[in-house]
């Protein structure tokens, strides 16, 4: 039996979820993608065990090159099936972020943060709702970040994240989450580098999905936007 181990470490960017909707079940919309896309699957894979019953194939071993070019046309089917689960995956995650607009505007920056280039972010037009503030060492020192917030964001990741959307897989996994810890504890804009397209989709609206706030990062006592890293790793054993 495959053990399936999910590998968290959490990094914050010292700085400067899906809004916690309820107009959009995340989870419940991504079991109903994952049902239709096993049900598609299964209608074919079952005519063609019907066709090729496993007695007469062995008995029959002309039946090689048209059983080969079946299995061919049902694998075609699969990606084909693969390829709509992608884009519905794609789809409900367009959905969410419109639901998740972020609400604070101050974004203080770290000295130590050599990941951001403040000029290029002020320049930029997404980014021109908010107030980006390169922080020098001495202000610094107003920043406040809560660091129990990594710890609680890796346990319920880890914890709310269903493996068995991936149970068929025989390779590693990885992708790298960032988001912004919004004013009001809830993370938004997330996004993920990884390896594997859908494992990356599934990892940031499983994010969202948990719809769980922490504690927001403080600038001179009022609530400001800070940056997390949610580096993670599955692998079957």
């Amino acid at each position: 039996m495959k053990k399936i181990f999910l590998l968290l470490i959490a990094i914050i960017f010292s700085a400067s979820g899906y809004a916690q909707t309820d107009k959009i079940n995340i989870k419940k919309e991504i079991n109903q993608i994952y049902s239709k896309y096993d049900d598609s699957c299964q209608v074919y894979h079952d005519k063609f065990l019907k066709k090729y019953d496993k007695r007469k194939y062995r008995e029959n071993l002309n039946l090689n090159e048209k059983y080969n070019q079946d299995f061919a046309q049902f694998e075609s089917k699969r990606q084909v099936f693969q390829k709509t689960k992608i884009e519905n995956l794609e789809n409900l995650l367009e959905n969410v972020e419109k639901e998740t607009p972020i609400i604070g505007r101050k974004f203080p920056i770290s000295p130590k943060d050599s990941t951001v280039n403040v000029q290029k972010l002020q320049k930029d037009p997404r980014y021109k709702n908010y107030d980006i503030i390169k922080l020098t060492k001495d202000e610094e020192k107003d920043m406040y970040v809560d660091i129990e917030n990594i710890a609680l964001m890796r346990k319920d990741f880890s914890n709310f994240f269903d493996t068995s959307y991936f149970v068929e897989r025989d390779d590693m996994l990885e992708a790298k989450l960032t988001f912004i810890l919004d004013t009001d504890g809830s993370l938004k804009k997330i996004q993920a580098k990884g390896n594997d397209q859908e494992f990356n989709l599934v990892s940031i609206l499983s994010l969202y999905a948990m719809k769980k706030k922490y504690p927001p990062a403080q600038y001179k006592g009022e609530n400001v936007l800070s940056r997390f890293a949610l580096p993670l790793k599955m692998k079957f054993e």
